[in-house]
């Protein structure tokens, strides 16, 4: 179960990158996947909080429309 994991994350940012930009892919794989707090990836990248949670929701947002896209071509 382990091994599907890693491979579902890889394949989650590897997607981040090809639909967001770099920074959108590396706050969201900091936050979600490698589950660091806010203020460490504040502080590392030196945004503010407010930064990470919108670049975190541009981020799925991208995620979501590409998905969305995916299906809907599929089904066609």
């Amino acid at each position: 179960m382990k091994i599907l994991k890693v491979i579902f994350h890889f394949l989650l940012i590897l997607l981040l990158t090809i639909v967001t930009q770099a920074k959108q892919a590396q706050v969201f794989e900091m936050k979600t996947i490698l589950n660091y707090e806010t203020e460490a990836i504040c502080n590392e990248l030196n945004i503010t909080a407010s930064n990470l949670w919108v670049i975190i929701h541009r981020a799925r947002t991208a995620m979501a429309g590409c998905l969305e896209k995916k299906l809907v071509l599929k089904n066609e």
